[in-house]
């Protein structure tokens, strides 16, 4: 179920051929899996460089790279240079950013990259392989920023297995201790991803209780946000299709998103697992078979699918960033080229969803 769920996501992005950006060529994961890319056909690879220097990289790393499908962008061109730190004056001078750091600025390849980004030479960006996740995506919030409308981003990871269909968690990356309203908020863009990734979202937001057996604050807190949850994809809200579909989106319908299956809080056995459901949480839309889990904390996430990762052998494919007004995705510095390749892949997927 793992290869055959990744290769459904290349199937469709090759239709796309986005534009996506790859900071880190001097990294021989990047380097392996742009390999893949471009021979696959999934976008075309904007890479930061020069052909000669590229190549160097390449060979530096044993990777056979072909580059005449695609674009290079020189670092040291001096027009586009100056655009660049114009458009960033533009964005941050108003914070106190001055000319000579704008410039000091772009010699950092996620700035440099998020600036491509911004000017619209590529449709998004895969990094952080060799890049913390504050580095990859602080450019990313204080320059692209939120989708109109929004003021939260999270982070997901798609979690592929072999003997069960694939399941979505979040938020693993972004929000240390998000209150009830913002978990709320990250179920539905997490719902958003399912639906623009093939699944039907049956929503789990996850606790150590099951339906107050227990009053301890945190789990009150996940059931708070089960309520909110509920009063924003409720048919009687007037607000529920703006938050979960717009002309943008005509690929989602709104007949999808009426679906929507939603239940918490709720231990993890109860979320996942059909017998336990129905002794615990016998009236559950779920019913066990939950596919998008959403975490108290990011501890908690973080934690969770790097567990599931390496214990029951998934692959994890993220962090997909949700909530930007152009997708930035985050790689774990624990990836292996095919994570790349796939994340790619759903980037790809992202420039016709956002």
């Amino acid at each position: 179920m793992s290869l055959k769920t990744i290769n459904q996501l290349i199937t469709k992005a090759q239709k796309h051929q986005a534009k996506i950006i790859f900071p880190e060529t001097f990294d021989a994961r990047t380097l392996k899996a742009l390999a893949e890319i471009i021979k696959k056909k999934i976008c075309q690879p904007v890479l930061i460089g020069t052909k000669k220097t590229l190549k160097t990289s390449a060979s530096k790393h044993r990777v056979k790279l072909n580059l005449d499908t695609c674009l290079i962008i020189d670092p040291s061109d001096s027009k586009l240079q100056n655009q660049l730190t114009k458009r960033l004056l533009q964005i941050r001078g108003k914070k106190g950013l001055t000319p000579v750091e704008a410039q000091k600025l772009l010699t950092d390849i996620n700035y440099f990259s998020i600036m491509l980004l911004e000017v619209g030479v590529a449709d998004g960006i895969v990094s952080g392989a060799a890049s913390t996740t504050a580095d990859t995506l602080r450019p990313a919030f204080q320059i692209i920023k939120t989708s109109s409308g929004k003021k939260l981003c999270s982070g997901a990871f798609l979690m592929c297995f072999k003997n069960r269909p694939p399941i979505l968690f979040a938020d693993c990356a972004v929000n240390p201790r998000p209150t009830p309203a913002e978990i709320a908020t990250i179920a539905i863009e997490s719902a958003e991803t399912a639906l623009f990734l093939g699944l039907q979202p049956k929503i789990a937001l996850l606790s150590f209780s099951t339906h107050g057996s227990s009053t301890h604050p945190d789990a009150l807190a996940t059931a708070e946000a089960a309520k909110i949850l509920r009063r924003r994809l409720s048919a009687r809200s007037t607000r529920r299709i703006d938050m979960l579909a717009t002309d943008r989106r005509s690929a989602i319908s709104r007949r999808a998103h009426s679906n929507i299956l939603i239940d918490g809080e709720l231990q993890a056995d109860a979320a996942l697992v059909q017998s336990v459901a129905h002794f615990k949480s016998p009236k559950s839309q779920v019913k066990g078979l939950a596919n998008v889990l959403i975490f108290p904390s990011l501890e908690a996430g973080n934690i969770a699918y790097k567990l599931v990762e390496r214990l029951a052998g998934a692959e994890a494919i993220g962090t997909i960033v949700q909530g930007l007004s152009k997708p930035v995705n985050d790689l774990s510095r624990g990836c292996k080229p095919s994570d790349i390749v796939a994340l790619a892949a759903i980037t790809a997927l992202q420039t016709k969803h956002q």
